[in-house]
């Protein structure tokens, strides 16, 4: 049996919560990081994100989707953004990015 697919995962566990919950938890993540999980996700799927979300954010997450279909994101960047954005649904809080920490150097301290 095939693995599903991460744009699949994410609609299951929206499917799973509660109208209200499922709102809450999408608001808390960005619009471009949104954006990103639906590259994949065909018109119904995209419509079942879309219709979770209040009239603003839907409207600046077409926005930004017609923005990141652009910038021929390689499947692997894609697959860390909607990794993250699962945990970030399924634990009910924002998972940001790890942030880059600029490595010491010897002359300064």
């Amino acid at each position: 049996m095939m693995k599903e697919s991460p744009d699949k995962q994410l609609i299951k566990i929206l499917k799973s919560l509660s109208a209200a919950e499922a709102q809450n938890r999408l608001m808390r993540i960005t619009d471009r990081n949104l954006a990103i999980c639906m590259l994949y996700m065909d018109e119904s799927d995209r419509n079942i994100v879309l219709d979770r979300l209040g009239k603003m954010k839907r409207e600046r997450i077409k926005q930004e989707l017609a923005y990141v279909q652009h910038l021929r994101l390689r499947y692997p960047q894609y697959k860390s953004v909607i990794e993250r954005v699962i945990v970030s649904l399924v634990g009910g809080k924002n998972v940001a990015p790890q942030s880059y920490i600029r490595p010491l150097r010897n002359d300064r301290y």
